[in-house]
């Protein structure tokens, strides 16, 4: 009989795991957390891209409501004046009853307002273009901003 020691003696074979041999891919949870990443950044695309479509239509509200004012007061002003210019970026009204002449014209990247020649009151900001076109029964006024958002409209002469 064999005694307690004697059953329970090391081999000297390599003793076999049941891993698998090293490889190069992803462990579960390196795939978990690629798969949380790519999931967070799909989810707030959409919020970023509305973000930027609030920020793009805020700079074109600035713009159309520079456009709106200039219009208001060009109709205000305009009422008992004739059309004395029209130049390829601006024109210029004539009042009957004070021979006053307004001109609106494109200094830079501005249209001014001038009376008699005198004065640089602004009228409208960060213009890369200001055109004016005569037709036969009105004048049509093009904008286009710096920003490339475009605005026009027709005045009856």
């Amino acid at each position: 009989m064999k005694k307690a020691g004697e059953l329970f003696v090391a081999h000297p074979k390599k003793i076999k795991h049941a891993f698998l041999p090293a490889s190069n891919g992803f462990t579960l949870i390196e795939a978990l957390l690629s798969l949380f990443t790519v999931a967070s950044v799909l989810t707030l695309a959409p919020l970023v891209l509305q973000a930027e479509n609030r920020i793009i239509s805020a700079s074109h509200i600035k713009a159309s409501s520079e456009w709106h004012i200039f219009l208001k007061q060009l109709h205000e002003e305009r009422s008992g004046q004739q059309l004395s210019k029209i130049l390829p970026h601006g024109f210029c009204f004539i009042a009957t009853d004070m021979d006053k002449e307004t001109c609106y014209s494109q200094y830079k990247s501005i249209v001014r307002k001038q009376v008699d020649g005198h004065g640089h009151e602004t009228v409208l900001t960060d213009i890369e273009d200001f055109q004016i076109l005569s037709r036969s029964k009105f004048i049509e006024v093009a904008v286009s901003f710096n920003d490339h958002h475009f605005l026009q409209t027709k005045m009856p002469l």
